[in-house]
Protein backbone atom coordinates (compact mmCIF):
# COMPACT_ATOMS: atom_id res chain seq x y z
CA UNK A 1 0.00 0.00 0.00
CA UNK A 2 1.34 3.51 -1.10
CA UNK A 3 1.68 6.69 1.32
CA UNK A 4 -1.80 7.86 -0.13
CA UNK A 5 -3.68 4.70 0.25
CA UNK A 6 -2.47 4.32 4.00
CA UNK A 7 -3.52 7.72 4.40
CA UNK A 8 -7.11 7.19 3.13
CA UNK A 9 -7.55 4.30 4.97
CA UNK A 10 -5.69 5.03 8.87
CA UNK A 11 -5.23 8.66 8.67
CA UNK A 12 -1.59 10.48 9.21
CA UNK A 13 -0.86 12.70 12.29
CA UNK A 14 1.64 15.27 12.45
CA UNK A 15 4.13 16.34 15.43
CA UNK A 16 7.21 18.46 15.08
CA UNK A 17 6.46 19.40 11.72
CA UNK A 18 7.10 15.45 10.70
CA UNK A 19 4.02 13.55 9.46
CA UNK A 20 3.57 9.97 10.21
CA UNK A 21 1.01 7.51 8.17
CA UNK A 22 -0.39 5.03 10.22
CA UNK A 23 -0.23 1.81 8.96
CA UNK A 24 -3.46 0.33 11.00
CA UNK A 25 -5.98 0.88 13.15
CA UNK A 26 -5.32 2.01 16.63
CA UNK A 27 -5.22 -0.52 18.96
CA UNK A 28 -5.70 -0.55 23.44
CA UNK A 29 -2.59 -2.01 24.87
CA UNK A 30 -1.90 -2.79 28.75
CA UNK A 31 -4.47 -1.73 31.77
CA UNK A 32 -6.27 0.06 28.68
CA UNK A 33 -4.15 3.68 29.81
CA UNK A 34 -2.83 3.31 26.08
CA UNK A 35 -3.43 3.16 22.70
CA UNK A 36 -1.19 2.40 19.90
CA UNK A 37 -0.75 1.68 16.11
CA UNK A 38 2.11 1.18 13.75
CA UNK A 39 2.97 3.66 11.45
CA UNK A 40 6.02 5.40 8.94
CA UNK A 41 7.26 8.13 7.52
CA UNK A 42 7.26 9.36 3.49
CA UNK A 43 11.11 8.13 3.72
CA UNK A 44 9.33 4.34 4.97
CA UNK A 45 11.14 4.41 8.17
CA UNK A 46 8.89 2.30 10.91
CA UNK A 47 7.33 4.13 14.22
CA UNK A 48 5.26 3.21 16.97
CA UNK A 49 2.83 6.01 17.91
CA UNK A 50 0.93 6.22 21.51
CA UNK A 51 -1.90 7.99 22.97
CA UNK A 52 -2.40 8.28 26.71
CA UNK A 53 -6.51 7.79 27.37
CA UNK A 54 -8.15 10.36 28.82
CA UNK A 55 -9.30 10.82 32.52
CA UNK A 56 -12.65 10.81 31.75
CA UNK A 57 -12.69 7.66 29.65
CA UNK A 58 -11.19 5.46 31.67
CA UNK A 59 -13.09 6.60 34.51
CA UNK A 60 -16.31 5.23 32.09
CA UNK A 61 -17.76 1.77 32.57
CA UNK A 62 -16.54 -0.63 29.98
CA UNK A 63 -20.04 -0.70 28.59
CA UNK A 64 -20.05 3.10 28.05
CA UNK A 65 -16.33 2.99 25.39
CA UNK A 66 -17.64 1.91 22.64
CA UNK A 67 -17.23 5.32 20.78
CA UNK A 68 -13.04 4.92 20.87
CA UNK A 69 -12.83 8.60 18.85
CA UNK A 70 -13.47 9.79 22.87
CA UNK A 71 -10.90 7.52 24.14
CA UNK A 72 -8.07 10.09 23.45
CA UNK A 73 -7.21 13.86 22.52
CA UNK A 74 -5.52 12.32 19.22
CA UNK A 75 -3.87 15.62 18.68
CA UNK A 76 -1.54 14.73 21.88
CA UNK A 77 0.55 11.32 21.25
CA UNK A 78 4.24 10.26 21.50
CA UNK A 79 6.76 8.58 18.73
CA UNK A 80 8.24 5.65 19.24
CA UNK A 81 11.29 5.05 17.22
Amino acid sequence: MDIKELENKFGSFVKDEKRYYITQEPYVVGDGTFYEANAIDVDGNDYMLRWRTTEEWQSRDISDQEDESEACNWDVFEVIE
